[in-house]
């Protein structure tokens, strides 16, 4: 009830179609790593976008944006970010209820079957503009344009990265993790030193991606690598991060990361 009222303090009750900005606060020291969980929403509610994450302070907000097909109540288990913290330890925090209400766009106390319909717009004629803007910035333009091609200029010609440099691992006891049953933070390790190899060698594969779209924009940039393999593998490390596995096939997938990466850094070199 208490998040629902802030909810409500901050962005007004919403309508039917309204973007509505669901918000998880949670405390982050500096160096945690701060994931959104995968979420659903049952009922009529349902997300429009992938969720933002930023820090304010010494917190991280977790927002969904969800948009509601019906009017009334809504009741809903905001998902608990996924914390990461820098000794590879991860903690999934419990599922928080938030109560959403949601006004209808209608006229209240009228039946929607006997609403008139709303008549088309009208088409906006066209005003008649000066060409003195266009005047002003093309020049304008120009002049910019020809200053950073000077600066360019300058700076001399780029210098190329070191493709064959191999990725740096923590220095972590692997095995002994799985032993002390920390299965999530091998697969959180695995899953990061994949996705900073291929964030360096094709810059468009941002480590921000989901691993669904990274293998579409690996498709693209590098149609002879083994893509169906990079994606499935990294869709085994979010599952085992965020489920549960058995130590044998946590220690046999963070071996066939490995591999995996090492042979991307041979193959561009």
């Amino acid at each position: 009830m208490i998040g629902a009222l802030l909810l409500a303090a901050l962005q007004g009750t919403p309508t039917v179609g309204d973007t509505i900005w669901l918000e998880r606060r949670v405390p982050a020291a500096p160096g945690t790593e701060v994931r959104a969980a995968p979420w659903s929403p049952a009922g009529d509610l349902e997300l429009i976008g992938r969720p933002v994450i930023r820090r304010e302070g010494s917190e991280v907000v977790v927002a969904y944006p969800a948009a509601a097909w019906r009017p009334g109540t809504h009741l809903l288990d905001l998902p608990g970010p996924i914390l990461i913290r820098p000794d590879g330890r991860s903690d999934s925090l419990p599922p928080e209820r938030r109560i959403v209400e949601v006004a209808s766009v209608l006229p209240a106390g009228r039946d929607p079957a006997r609403l008139p319909v709303q008549p088309p717009a009208r088409i906006l004629p066209r005003s008649v503009t000066s060409p003195l803007p266009v005047l002003i910035l093309v020049p304008l333009a120009a002049i910019l344009f020809g200053g950073l091609v000077w600066f360019r200029g300058r700076r001399g010609p780029p210098v190329p990265p070191v493709a064959g440099a191999a990725p740096v691992l923590a220095p972590v006891e692997v095995a002994s993790w799985i032993e002390a049953g920390e299965l999530r933070a091998v697969a959180a390790l695995a899953a990061r030193e994949i996705r900073q190899v291929l964030a360096r060698l094709v810059p468009a594969a941002q480590p921000g991606l989901d691993s669904r779209r990274l293998g579409v924009v690996l498709a693209e940039h590098r149609p002879t690598w083994p893509v169906a393999a990079i994606t499935a593998t990294l869709l085994e490390l979010e599952r085992t991060a965020y489920g549960d596995a058995e130590p044998e096939d946590a220690l046999e997938l963070f071996e066939r990361a490995r591999d995996l990466t090492e042979s991307l850094t041979r193959s561009a070199a």
